[in-house]
């Protein structure tokens, strides 16, 4: 898919027939290079998925992002990735924002010496 497929996408999806997002567990993450581990669900009517393993990282401009689950195969001396799941475009985007959103609650929650928890947050589409 090229990138004038992915505007068009943007552009032409309704933001109304997106499942409901819910972070419903952000914690600590035991990879040096993670910052939380993140599990989401996405709801539409009584349709449930639950997605984890989602990951918050940031690079080295200091910019959040978030890697979707994934997992490896070795090949030969190096590992190949591949995701979990795949989102559509407009979905990734509303998944990764509402984490991003959550995370940075979460964050500010730590630092300010709050007790460890897990924060949630939804968004209904």
């Amino acid at each position: 898919m090229n990138n004038n497929a992915n505007v068009a996408e943007l552009s032409t999806t309704s933001l109304s027939t997106l499942p409901a997002i819910k972070v419903v567990e952000i914690k600590k993450s035991r990879k040096s290079n993670a910052l939380a581990d993140v599990s989401v669900s996405l709801s539409l009517g009584s349709n449930e998925l639950g997605i984890a393993d989602f990951r918050v990282l940031r690079n080295k401009q200091g910019q959040l992002w978030v890697a979707p689950p994934a997992y490896s195969v070795t090949v030969g001396k190096a590992f190949e990735y591949f995701p979990v799941v795949t989102l559509s475009v407009v979905l990734k985007r509303a998944v990764d924002d509402e984490i991003l959103r959550v995370f940075e609650m979460w964050e500010k929650s730590q630092q300010s010496g709050m007790p460890a928890g897990v924060l949630s947050g939804e968004v209904a589409r």
